[in-house]
């Protein structure tokens, strides 16, 4: 495995909350892994897109359309889970 893909899952939540902060303009020093994307800090649709947007950017990946579910926008542990799993998906080519 080559160094730029030994992530931890904490780095993935990492990232998963610097896109969160980034689209929402705010910090969110009390984010945990549990924090509901969208009960807790009221994200809508565009801002689901701003957030993978960055995310891809940020982990150097593409998130397939057919592989995203709900469930993977419900808390910070799923996004971050489906980030890393996307990122260790091989790629079809």
């Amino acid at each position: 495995m080559s160094p730029a893909r030994e992530e931890t899952l904490e780095e993935f939540r990492r990232g998963v909350v610097k896109a969160l902060e980034n689209t929402l303009k705010k910090e969110l020093p009390n984010a945990t892994w549990e924090t509901r994307l969208f009960d807790d800090l009221s994200l809508d649709s565009t801002a689901v897109l701003e957030v993978l947007m960055e995310l891809e950017e940020q982990f150097g990946i593409v998130f397939d359309p057919d592989d995203l579910e709900l469930e993977h926008l419900s808390t910070v542990r799923a996004l971050a889970e489906f980030v890393r799993d996307a990122r260790d998906a091989p790629v079809d080519g």
